[in-house]
C-alpha cells in the first residue's frame, strides 16, 4: 500500500532529524579539534572567503533544485533542462571568482584569500551540477540517502582532510581543503543516486516552467544570504581577523538550532507543503503545528545557550575564545527570532509568493547593513545588536505575509510560540539556581565542569516542564510527539506517555 502524505512527511522529518542530529555532534566535536588546533585568525580567513564561496553555491544552480521539487508534474526535459541550466550557471561562477579573487584579496587586505577562493571555487562547481540530484531525492522525501550523503562527505571529507592537515601545520589550508574535498564527496555520492542529464536543446515551456519559480527562488537565497553575511563583511573590513574569528564561533553556536533544527524542518516542509498548498486549511494546520515545534525545541536551547554563555565559550575552546561571550549572548536572542522565521519560507515558496519574500529580504537587508555601518563602531557586540534588530523585522513582516496566506491570525502565531518561552524560562531560572548555589558553597569550578552541570540542569528542567506543566500552558506538541512516537519507548514508558497526554 502505497504511504500517506503523512507517512512519507514524518519518515523524511526522522530521517532529516537523524542527519541532524549526527551533523551537530560531529560538528561540535570537529570544531572543538580545529579550534584547539588552529587560532582565531584561520577561522577569520576562511569566514572572509566563504562569504563570496557560500554566496556563488546559492546561485549555482538558477533555483533549478528547487524547481524541480516544486512541479506537480516532471518530465525527463524537465530534468535535462534543470542540469544544463546548473552547469552552465555554475561554470560562469567559477569564471568570475577566478577573476576577481586578487580584488576580493586586496578589499580585505589578505592576500592569501585570492588563493584560497580559486582553490574554494573547484568544490562550487561541483555542488552546482549536483543540485539537481538533490532536488529529486527531496522531491521524493528520500531522505534516508541524503543522510548517508552528508555524513559520509563530512566525515571522508571535511572532518578526515581538515583535522589531518592541521595537525601536520597546514594552518587556514586544513580548512580550505576539508571543505572542497566535503564538496567533491557529496557531489560523487549523488552523481552516483542520481545521475546527471544534459539537454542540448530547450524547449520553450519546460525552460519557462524551471525559470519562472527559479528565478524567484535565486533572489531569495541571494538576498537572504546577504543579510546573514553583512555583518562578517563589515567586520572583515573594519575591524581584523581575530575578532571576525570570534564573531563567527559565536555565530556558528547560536545558529546551531537555527541550522540543525530550523532549516532542517524546512527542508522536509517544503517539498511537503508543495504537494498540499491548494488546501489552505490543512497548510494552515501544519505551519502552526511545525512552529510549536521548532519554538518548543530551539527557545530553551538557545536561552541555555545565552544564560551559559561564558562556560559554553571556556569549556569547548578554551581561553584564547574568552572575547566571544558576550556578543553570544546577544546573537542567541537573534536566533530565536530567526529559528521561528525560518518556518514561514517553505508556506510562502510552496504557494508560489517567492517575490514577496524578495521584497521583505530587501528590507530587512537595508535594515542590517545600515545598522552594522553604524554599529560596528562598538565592535562585533555592535554587530550583532544589528542582527537582532535586522531579524525581529524580517520576523514580523514574514509572519504577517504567512498570516495572510494561510488566513491564520497573529493570536494563533504566538500562541504557537508560548510553550517555548515556558520551557526556555524554566531552563534561565533552573541555570541561575545552580550557578547561584554553586557560587556561594564551592570553590569555582573548571568551565568544562560547569558546562556540564548546565547542560544537565537545562536537560532536567525541559523534560519536568514537558511531563508536568498543564496542557494549557506545555501545549498539545508533546501529545502530538507520543502519539506518534510514543511506539518507540519501553512499555512502561509507553504507558504512562498515553495516560499523561490521552
Amino acid at each position: 500500500m502505497p504511504e500517506s502524505h503523512k507517512q512519507r512527511t514524518l519518515r523524511g522529518i526522522n530521517w532529516n532529524f537523524l542527519r541532524v542530529f549526527s551533523q551537530t555532534s560531529l560538528g561540535l566535536v570537529v570544531g572543538v579539534i580545529l579550534a584547539r588546533l588552529l587560532p582565531p585568525s584561520d577561522f577569520g580567513l576562511l569566514a572572509v572567503a566563504m562569504v563570496f564561496i557560500s554566496f556563488a553555491e546559492l546561485v549555482s544552480d538558477l533555483g533549478m533544485g528547487s524547481s524541480i521539487i516544486r512541479l506537480k508534474e516532471i518530465e525527463e526535459a524537465h530534468i535535462r533542462i534543470a542540469t544544463t541550466f546548473s552547469l552552465v550557471m555554475g561554470s560562469l561562477l567559477v569564471v568570475l571568482i577566478w577573476s576577481i579573487a586578487e580584488t576580493a584579496a586586496d578589499f580585505f587586505g589578505r592576500p592569501q584569500v585570492a588563493d584560497m577562493l580559486r582553490v574554494l571555487s573547484v568544490g562550487l562547481w561541483f555542488t552546482s551540477l549536483s543540485a539537481v540530484s538533490r532536488g529529486l531525492l527531496l522531491r521524493r522525501l528520500d531522505f534516508k540517502y541524503l543522510v548517508r550523503v552528508d555524513i559520509s562527505a563530512y566525515l571522508l571529507g571535511y572532518a578526515g582532510v581538515a583535522v589531518s592537515l592541521a595537525l601536520a601545520g597546514f594552518g587556514v589550508w586544513s580548512l580550505v581543503l576539508g571543505s572542497t574535498a566535503s564538496a567533491l564527496v557529496t557531489a560523487c555520492a549523488l552523481f552516483y543516486l542520481s545521475p546527471p542529464k544534459l539537454a542540448f536543446r530547450l524547449p520553450r515551456r519546460e525552460a519557462k516552467d524551471l525559470l519562472g519559480f527559479g528565478s524567484g527562488m535565486s533572489l531569495i537565497v541571494s538576498i537572504n544570504f546577504l543579510s546573514n553575511n553583512v555583518d562578517s563583511l563589515i567586520i572583515g573590513r573594519f575591524l581584523n581577523p581575530a575578532l571576525l574569528g570570534l564573531y563567527t564561533r559565536a555565530m556558528q553556536l547560536c545558529t546551531l538550532p537555527l541550522n540543525r533544527i530550523a532549516a532542517t524542518l524546512s527542508a522536509v516542509m517544503f517539498p511537503s507543503f508543495a504537494e498540499i498548498r491548494d488546501e489552505r486549511e490543512r497548510l494552515k494546520e501544519a505551519y502552526l503545528k511545525v512552529v510549536n515545534l521548532v519554538a518548543l525545541i530551539s527557545f530553551p536551547l538557545l536561552a541555555g545557550l545565552a544564560m551559559g554563555a561564558k562556560f559554553v565559550i571556556l569549556g569547548l575552546y578554551g581561553e584564547n575564545w574568552q572575547g566571544a561571550t558576550s556578543v553570544l549572548r546577544i546573537l542567541s536572542l537573534a536566533g530565536m527570532i530567526k529559528v521561528v522565521t525560518n518556518m514561514a519560507a517553505p508556506v510562502v515558496q510552496a504557494t508560489g509568493h517567492p517575490y514577496a519574500e524578495v521584497r521583505r529580504q530587501i528590507l530587512s537587508l537595508l535594515v542590517m547593513t545600515v545598522g552594522c555601518l553604524g554599529l560596528v563602531r562598538y565592535g562585533i557586540e555592535g554587530a550583532g545588536w544589528a542582527v537582532v534588530i535586522s531579524s525581529l523585522v524580517f520576523y514580523l513582516s514574514m509572519a504577517q505575509l504567512a498570516g495572510r496566506i494561510l488566513r491564520s491570525s497573529w493570536q494563533e502565531f504566538v500562541g504557537a510560540q508560548l510553550p517555548g518561552l515556558a520551557v526556555a524560562a524554566a531552563v534561565v531560572l533552573g541555570q541561575i539556581l545552580v550557578m547561584a548555589v554553586l557560587s556561594r558553597t564551592m570553590a569555582p569550578l573548571p568551565a568544562t565542569i560547569m558546562l556540564v552541570i548546565l547542560v544537565a540542569v537545562s536537560a532536567i528542567a525541559s523534560l519536568l516542564c514537558v511531563l508536568y506543566l498543564p496542557v494549557r500552558i506545555i501545549g498539545k506538541m508533546p501529545a502530538w510527539l507520543a502519539l506518534n512516537y510514543g511506539h518507540h519507548a519501553p512499555p512502561v514508558i509507553r504507558g504512562w506517555l498515553l495516560r499523561r497526554f490521552q
